[in-house]
C-alpha cells in the first residue's frame, strides 16, 4: 500500500457486508492501519448494505455512485460525456 501511495496512486478500498466475518465494522481499517504512513492517503469505506459480489441492482447502483463521487473528487478536470461517433 505504501508503494502505491508513494507513486501517487489514488487508492479507494470498499468492503461490503457480504463477508462480515472478515470485515465487520467501519473503523476496522483505521484500527488495523491507522498508524501506517499511507493511512491518510487511502480512502476506505465499509458498505455493509451491499452484497459481496454485487448481485443486487441496488448494490450495483450504490457502489457505482460511491465510486463516481470519489472519481469526481480527484480528477483535475471535469469528465465530459462520451459522444456517439
Amino acid at each position: 500500500m505504501q508503494t502505491l501511495v508513494d507513486r501517487q496512486v489514488n487508492v479507494f478500498l470498499v468492503f461490503s457486508g457480504g463477508v462480515i466475518d472478515a470485515y465487520s465494522y467501519a473503523r476496522q481499517f483505521r484500527d488495523g492501519f491507522g498508524r501506517e504512513p499511507f493511512f491518510a492517503k487511502v480512502r476506505c469505506d465499509f458498505l455493509p448494505e451491499i452484497d459481496h459480489t454485487l448481485l443486487s441492482l441496488e448494490s450495483q447502483k450504490l457502489l457505482i455512485n460511491v465510486i463516481r463521487t470519489w472519481i469526481l473528487g480527484i480528477v483535475a478536470t471535469p469528465i465530459r460525456p462520451i459522444k456517439d461517433a
